[in-house]
């Protein structure tokens, strides 16, 4: 029989690919639990795994309750281990069922501007770490955010999504999938632009996934039009990751446009891992976890400017005829889930 997982991840199942990839590498081995909520989107199913749903289109204060009696009472009665992907007050399982062993994972901190409610958010997921048995982190800079001794690095992965040969040398096919809160994404659009004036001849076209705050999409929309280039940006709205291939299939270059701020240094974006194992040459801003992962091989580096967005392009196109598909995939191998999950996850599993 296989032993029993209880994962505890506020965010609903599908929507986080971390927890999503961790169910699908440790199904055969483990026999999973996942409480999640249910916000209102298309829900996700995946073999052996049960999901059980909280409803979460309630009132704020409701629906922060109501998931803490479900997870407290599942808690109680669960024989197995119980991993918490944190979540604000999740401490309130360990305190209560203190006899218990729990581990808590940490994928962010906080990224709001403000320094002071940064440093406040911050020391309050150090608080409540300090109640679990033990506690993961996706990466080194994160864990020393944390000041926690002996917290486990468990990283960012990704799967390869295309499998599909790229070409560098003909038409540039930019990708950027994300969310637009906080990125500043109308610099890239700015940025094309000053390329275009440059480089009227050449043949490029920017697909865009994703969305942002009410109102944020339209704007970008707007943006394109006023500055006439809405004929090569395509904006493709959210579309959930297992609707991702054809775009990583058709495009040859991967853009992951991060500011370049203290809140962000540290946070391994997903889309670099994705973009680098599909073959895409990834255009990156030079936040320190961006830093970790690009090299001369599969990437460059930019600012978090228009026109360092421009220059980016310009120099790719100075040296995209020497680009080695085989070398960029292979650059970031090391960062597969399969790979994570049987050489992290697991034996962190094991010690629970």
């Amino acid at each position: 029989m296989k032993p029993k997982l209880l994962i505890i991840d506020k965010c609903q199942f599908g929507y986080l690919t971390d927890s999503y990839k961790w169910c699908e590498y440790l199904r055969d081995e483990y026999d999973i639990t996942i409480l999640s909520v249910n916000s209102g989107r298309k829900k996700f199913e995946m073999d052996g795994i049960k999901v059980e749903y909280v409803n979460f289109r309630l009132p704020l204060i409701l629906r922060a309750l109501l998931f803490t009696i479900v997870a407290l009472w599942k808690v109680c009665f669960f024989k197995g281990k119980i991993f918490v992907v944190y979540y604000q007050k999740c401490s309130i399982l360990k305190k209560v069922f203190h006899d218990k062993k729990m581990h808590v994972d940490v994928r962010t901190m906080s990224v709001r501007i403000e320094d002071y409610e940064r440093r406040s958010v911050n020391d309050r997921i150090r608080n409540e770490c300090g109640f679990f048995d033990s506690v993961s982190a996706i990466s080194q800079g994160v864990a020393k955010e944390l000041r926690i001794p002996n917290v486990s690095i468990l990283p960012l992965g990704s799967d390869v999504i295309s499998e599909t040969k790229k070409d560098y040398c003909g038409d540039i096919k930019l990708l950027y999938v994300g969310t637009f809160r906080n990125r500043n994404l109308e610099q890239t659009l700015y940025g094309l632009s000053q390329f275009f004036s440059n480089h009227s001849d050449v043949k490029l076209s920017y697909d865009i996934v994703g969305d942002g705050n009410p109102g944020q999409l339209d704007e970008l929309k707007q943006l394109a039009i006023e500055l006439k280039i809405d004929e090569y940006v395509t904006f493709h709205g959210f579309k959930p990751y297992d609707e991702l291939k054809p775009l990583f299939d058709e495009c040859n270059v991967g853009v992951c446009y991060v500011p370049i701020t203290e809140c962000y240094q540290n946070q391994p974006p997903t889309k670099t891992y994705e973009y680098i194992l599909s073959g895409l040459f990834c255009i990156a801003t030079g936040t320190d976890a961006n830093r970790e992962l690009i090299t001369s091989e599969n990437g460059l580096i930019i600012e978090d400017t228009p026109e360092s967005f421009c220059n980016g392009l310009e120099k790719f196109m100075s040296l995209r005829e020497c680009l080695d598909e085989a070398k960029i995939r292979k650059s970031l191998e090391y960062g597969l889930w399969k790979s994570i999950v049987n050489e992290k996850l697991k034996p962190l599993l094991r010690v629970l």
